[in-house]
């Protein structure tokens, strides 16, 4: 099995491809460096910056380069002594027009062989099987109004369009394009025939094999003046009737839509709440099998040492997923998962695997790094500034749910509606409790879940985990008294039923349960790391990928001890203090430890630069907590003596500083967020950053 050693991460894009990595090959073996570690490289949304927007996994990303540059630049590799680590990417792609098996999903609905790859609940009420497509800048209505919707030809085929993206219209709307009260030519009355035909099949594959002989029969056409001249008058007056250009949009299998509507209500699975990304049934044996077709290619050939694998616990079942990659990959394939543990969570020991990415790592050495003597100093300080001594993990539920009501309420009702589907409980039982208790249930079984979410993929669950939801339930049952008679139910149905061997039942309850297990992920997620992380500002060197805003430090036989447990049971496993999920990197922390050392002198300092520097805000902006994220983003990250001799000019931390507090502030979701930014707050904020570097 390939040791890495010592990684360097890559991040390629069409600005750095596999050609510079070529360039840059002999530095990198000078520093030391035996194993490339390499973001995804398979072809992405055109311009992706990180390439985790996979819209193809069976090719290089045109962008990066090809097969023919990567085995050349393997050669060179493997002359060094050098691996390659491979990021992929197996819980999402890309939801875009680039990705041709979501496109085919679009023009054909479930009969598209691709439709079970993707995360839809087409059985869902909502909207009655048509998958969302949220990306329209307005409502639908309002859209129509302006006339921003247009059918056209492209490639052969009827699209939507929509500015510069193009949908597939389904069969049934050729019809309804090329219908008209005046006869069409003769060509076109047979074209219409066979629409109807191919219209009635059912099976995919001779259906997938009839729209495309019309599809070319439809651009011989084109050729044809007397059809041309037809298809032309049919297009000006499809794209200038608004009723007809409602109805092809409703004849669609899928819905245009507003992008905010997914905040309350959605019928696809997404990576976090990224509309962007679709997720994948990944726990599908022909979605596995082809998925990593091209990979294993890669991997039989040698130009792939190992794997990183992305966002493990958005699987339906990780340690499913895991064992047969494993299988897929062999036993001396190395292989790393992302993932984030809570203080004092350890992974399953009996995963296939070398190891994690390293963020827990990185969270032992910040804190490690930490004084354990600023710990009371910094929080009295800054509940005095905050005006708040809510706990911290009081604050984490409020984050948690804020996300969930907020922002992943249709994910709540999905998991709801699914809990009804699947029968799990009486009438009786559902008829005994108050309304929207059940539901409530859910939520705070999500919000309350302790860790990025648990494993089994058996019910009755193993005694650990058993007893970790047990402790949840309870929990939940004495701060919600009021939804203690859904607990029960949940109770009953999670731990108690499944003892008495009913194997159809307990599939069932299985898959609730899992499928609750893929939405405390994005929950912890969203609600800790892009929200908490960015509100809580007492030490923000905590506020980092895999440390807590709650554990301020450990001493050093803690940090051995730790070592001593890592070493014997993850020997293989990445250790890291930067990554590019990081908020801050190690140079700026390492700053920042220093504060807890000097912890009286900074928060003196900060008292007078409070007063000093109230005159620089704009109608009271920014706030104590904003200003007092200010202070600690510049003390980390503002260039060193001599700096601008290196490049870094004053240009730079400018443009770097604004970018960032436009980022903070929206992620908090006090003042500005993203889905409706308050410029006035940001400008005010970035304004009085500028003035402090003055």
């Amino acid at each position: 099995m390939h040791n890495p050693i010592s990684t360097y991460r890559l991040q390629f894009h069409k600005d750095f491809t596999l050609k510079e990595a070529d360039k840059i090959l002999p530095y990198l073996q000078q520093l030391g460096v035996r194993t490339l570690y390499a973001s995804p490289i398979f072809e992405a949304t055109p311009g992706s910056t990180h390439g985790y927007d996979v819209v193809n996994p069976h090719r290089i990303n045109p962008e990066l380069g090809t097969e023919k540059q990567l085995k050349a630049l393997h050669k060179k590799l493997q002359k060094a002594g050098m691996g390659w680590l491979q990021d992929i990417v197996p819980n999402h792609m890309a939801y875009n027009v680039h990705n041709a098996w979501l496109m085919d999903v679009l023009e054909k609905g479930q009969l598209s062989k691709y439709a079970p790859f993707f995360d839809v609940a087409w059985t869902s009420p909502l909207y009655h099987g048509r998958i969302m497509v949220p990306f329209l800048g307005s409502p639908l209505e309002e859209v129509l109004e302006k006339g921003e919707l247009r059918v056209e030809i492209q490639e052969q085929r009827f699209v939507l369009t929509y500015y510069d993206t193009a949908y597939p219209l389904h069969l049934r709307s050729y019809a309804t394009i090329l219908g008209s009260d005046q006869q069409p030519p003769q060509a076109l009355q047979e074209l219409l025939k066979q629409i109807e035909q191919v219209h009635r099949l059912e099976d995919a594959a001779p259906y997938a094999e009839g729209l495309h002989e019309l599809q070319l029969q439809l651009a011989a056409l084109l050729k044809n003046p007397e059809s041309r001249r037809y298809l032309q008058a049919r297009l000006k007056k499809v794209n200038t009737d608004r009723e007809l250009l409602r109805q092809i949009t409703e004849e669609q299998v899928y819905r245009l839509c507003h992008w905010q509507e997914t905040e309350q209500q959605i019928n696809f699975r997404r990576f976090f709440t990224v509309n962007s990304l679709i997720c994948l049934n990944m726990q599908d044996g022909a979605v596995f099998d082809h998925y990593h077709q091209y990979i294993k290619e890669l991997l039989d050939q040698g130009l792939i040492s190992g794997l990183r694998l992305d966002h493990i616990d958005g699987l339906y079942d990780p340690t499913g997923y895991l064992e047969q990659l494993r299988e897929l990959i062999g036993e001396h394939t190395y292989m790393v998962i992302e993932k984030i543990l809570e203080p004092g969570e350890e992974m399953p020991r009996e995963w296939p695997i070398q190891g994690s990415t390293g963020y827990d790592f990185l969270a032992m050495v910040n804190n490690l790094l930490t004084n354990a003597a600023g710990e009371k100093p910094f929080t009295r300080f800054y509940q005095s500034l905050s005006s708040s001594n809510k706990p911290v993990h009081q604050q984490i539920l409020d984050k948690k749910r804020f996300i969930l009501h907020q922002r992943m309420a249709g994910e709540l009702e999905n998991l709801y509606q699914l809990f009804l589907e699947l029968g799990l409980a009486t009438k009786q039982e559902l008829g005994a409790l108050k309304p929207d208790t059940l539901r409530g249930a859910i939520a705070e079984l999500l919000i309350q879940c302790p860790v990025y979410r648990y494993y089994g993929n058996q019910l009755p669950l193993g005694p650990d985990e058993s007893a970790a939801l047990q402790t949840l339930l309870s929990l939940i049952r004495s701060e919600k008294p009021e939804l203690g008679a859904a607990v029960n139910l949940l109770e009953g149905i999670l731990l108690h039923k499944p003892l008495q061997g009913n194997a159809a039942y307990n599939q069932r309850a299985l898959r609730f349960y899992q499928r609750c297990m893929q939405f405390t992920g994005p929950l912890m997620a969203k609600g800790v790391e892009d929200t908490l992380m960015y509100t809580y500002n007492r030490f923000v060197a905590h506020n980092e990928v895999g440390d807590s805003p709650e554990v301020f430090d450990i001493s050093a036989r803690e940090f051995h001890q730790n070592m001593q447990e890592r070493q014997q049971q993850w020997p293989l496993s990445l250790n890291t203090l930067s990554t590019h999920d990081t908020k801050r990197g190690e140079d700026v922390r390492a700053r920042l430890h220093i504060l807890s050392d000097l912890a009286e002198e900074w928060i003196g300092l900060v008292q007078q630069w409070q007063q000093s520097n109230w005159g620089l805000k704009q109608n009271g902006a920014p706030d104590a907590n904003d200003e007092y994220l200010i202070y600690q983003t510049l003390l980390g990250a503002y260039p060193m003596p001599g700096a601008r001799l290196r490049g870094q000019d004053q240009d730079s931390i400018d443009s770097r500083l604004q970018e960032y507090l436009q980022k903070a502030l929206r992620e908090a979701k006090r003042h500005s967020n993203w889905s409706s930014p308050q410029e006035a707050y940001e400008e005010a904020a970035k304004a009085f950053a500028l003035r402090l570097l003055d």
